[in-house]
């Protein structure tokens, strides 16, 4: 049986190498220091590859349109579900009864959107509103926490594995249990101290709490720097006044440019 290599696959291989070879010149010589832009500029070419234009990259006018898609500011936020904490804020039982009837099944049937579990400020905050143990069970089913007074105005965010960890520090050995669902005594719950949710609870958000965000407007190229800037690959987006807006990760930001760079290759064999 021959094992030749055929023409189209010897032609596909010659083109990624040429391509590789453009990329790291493009990277190199105009400095695309940020991890994301050089990975778009890849996906663009993998595509360009695959639809058979790798003819059509032209290397000189790349830079323009690189800087042009980068430039914009960002299309739409990432996609999520969210849902407010006066759901679960007080009696357990019936907050991880709701959880399991209606609020699981819809999280499950949206399961390609970021999950985000709204904690808001309230009024007297001498009252142990927020019920430790229903945080945590909560917290298991979404992907992020964010902090918000009643009007929506952002004070920071937190993923929510992360919350999980620091609420499983101040439960003692022998409530363990009560983690993985097993009941615990109401006078047994009352007097559970938490010091993550006593913050909450006094709205004194400090760390592990984020206090950083995007504000509307801001360009794909800003937001990748800042994501690369403080390590984390998803931050929320607030308006100029901080209302809460949505989310934005790394992959929503670098699809938006590779888009934009494919429908420029589109509308340009169309001419």
């Amino acid at each position: 049986m021959s094992s030749r290599i055929s023409p189209k696959h010897i032609r596909t291989i010659v083109e990624s190498i040429i391509f590789g070879g453009i990329s790291y010149v493009i990277i190199y010589f105009y400095e695309l220091k940020n991890e994301s832009l050089a990975f778009a500029v890849l996906i663009f070419g993998i595509y360009l590859i695959a639809s058979g234009r790798i003819s059509e990259f032209k290397f000189l006018g790349f830079e323009a349109k690189m800087k042009d898609a980068e430039n914009k500011p960002l299309g739409e936020l990432t996609k999520e579900i969210s849902m407010k904490s006066v759901d679960f804020s007080q009696d357990i039982k019936q907050g991880v009864r709701a959880l399991e009837l209606k609020i699981v099944p819809k999280l499950i049937r949206e399961a390609n959107k970021l999950k985000i579990l709204k904690i808001v400020e309230k009024k007297d905050r001498n009252k142990k509103y927020y019920n430790p143990l229903a945080m945590y069970h909560y917290a298991k089913y979404f992907s992020h926490l964010v902090f918000v007074d009643k009007n929506e105005i952002f004070y920071g965010f937190l993923d929510a594995h992360t919350a999980m960890r620091e609420i499983e520090k101040d439960i003692p050995e022998q409530y363990q249990g009560s983690l993985e669902g097993e009941w615990v005594d109401a006078v047994v719950e009352d007097k559970l101290e938490v010091k993550f949710v006593d913050m909450i609870n006094q709205w004194e958000l400090k760390e592990p709490i984020i206090i950083e965000y995007i504000v509307m407007g801001a360009t794909r190229k800003q937001v990748l720097d800042k994501m690369d800037k403080i390590g984390l690959d998803v931050l929320p987006v607030v308006s100029s006044g901080l209302k809460y807006e949505g989310f934005i990760d790394r992959d929503t930001v670098i699809s938006q440019i590779t888009e934009e760079l494919m429908l420029r290759q589109h509308a340009k064999k169309g001419q």
